[in-house]
């Protein structure tokens, strides 16, 4: 007859077992009842672990969305503080502020026909003069106004893309393109040329993220414009550039930001796109190209770096499908 016997297992945590002894074999069975014991005590131990591991995790999600956040805005007000500056400069250089004085001259009867007659031109003058002010003062506070909407637009989006996928629609290339270059430190930079080549135009419509691929295209066109005000370099030029890539069978849409800056070493031609990698002096940095390589692949896209070298330049390549 067969005895029963609980077995010492080898390792309590790992194995619980019994063994039934018959004339000529033992037979090992698992002791159910004290494993289902060892399972709970691990997997407690695995949540107690878990659980700071987690929240580090989601600690430093946040950290890198809020530095992300941090990084588009600045590269959006930076421009926007210039239009303001910009229009504090136009009111305080208002024309014909002397106008209404030349005014109460022409009322009064007693001023002389020869005084009337040059009150009268700088009157003429003073109100064309004027015009031309009110219409730069409008312009200025378009563009302001136009930049605000922009920064709305950036939180929006921030918001949205930590809950649902982007927002995709039908986006002319080149209306993109300029949106990017208002919002770009350009004005600021006036020996910088841009010049958008005509394969831009050509590219014509992809279908995309209107609001992601402006916010890439300006954080790249901000490092060009801090590359070459960097570098000691007599040819300060900005290039923007399309052409038609075919990648695994699939219409693909390549745009390249091409600049005479300072120029990449080839061994971080990748590690560039790195969250907090930086050669900057000051040390800061490393967010805005971690940030647009995590929202190309989003909108299943890359980016990729090219330069010759140190004092070379360097063309940072967008590759997007043509219909996502």
């Amino acid at each position: 007859k067969a005895q029963l016997e609980a077995a010492t297992p080898r390792n309590a945590e790992a194995e619980h077992h019994v063994q039934i002894e018959g004339d000529q074999n033992v037979v090992r069975i698992p002791d159910i009842s004290n494993l289902s014991d060892s399972i709970k005590r691990m997997t407690r131990q695995l949540s107690t672990t878990r659980n700071p591991l987690s929240h580090e995790s989601y600690k430093s999600g946040l950290a890198d969305m809020a530095a992300s956040t941090l990084h588009n805005l600045r590269n959006a007000m930076n421009p926007l503080l210039n239009r303001i500056a910009d229009a504090k400069a136009i009111l305080a250089d208002r024309p014909g502020q002397q106008l209404s004085v030349a005014l109460e001259e022409l009322a009064d009867p007693a001023t002389d026909e020869e005084r009337r007659k040059k009150l009268l031109e700088y009157s003429a003058l003073s109100s064309s003069e004027q015009d031309k002010w009110l219409e730069r003062l409008r312009d200025t506070l378009k563009v302001t106004t136009q930049q605000f909407a922009r920064i709305k637009e950036i939180l929006i989006a921030e918001e949205q893309l930590s809950q649902e996928p982007p927002v995709i629609s039908e986006v002319a290339l080149r209306e993109v393109v300029d949106e990017a270059l208002h919002l770009a430190p350009i004005d600021d930079h006036q020996d910088i040329v841009v010049e958008i080549d005509d394969s831009v135009d050509r590219a014509g419509k992809i279908r995309t993220s209107r609001l992601l691929l402006m916010q890439v295209i300006q954080n790249l066109l901000s490092n060009a414009i801090e590359s070459i005000s960097a570098a000691d370099s007599s040819l300060k030029r900005i290039v923007i550039e399309s052409r038609e890539e075919a990648v695994d069978h699939a219409d693909m849409v390549q745009i390249t930001v091409r600049d005479t800056g300072l120029g990449i070493e080839s061994s971080d031609l990748e590690a560039i796109f790195n969250v907090g990698f930086t050669r900057k002096h000051h040390g800061r940095g490393g967010f805005g190209l971690h940030w647009c390589a995590n929202t190309l692949a989003r909108l299943r896209g890359r980016i990729f770096a090219e330069s010759d070298g140190i004092g070379r330049g360097a063309s940072i390549n967008i590759l997007l499908p043509r219909s996502a």
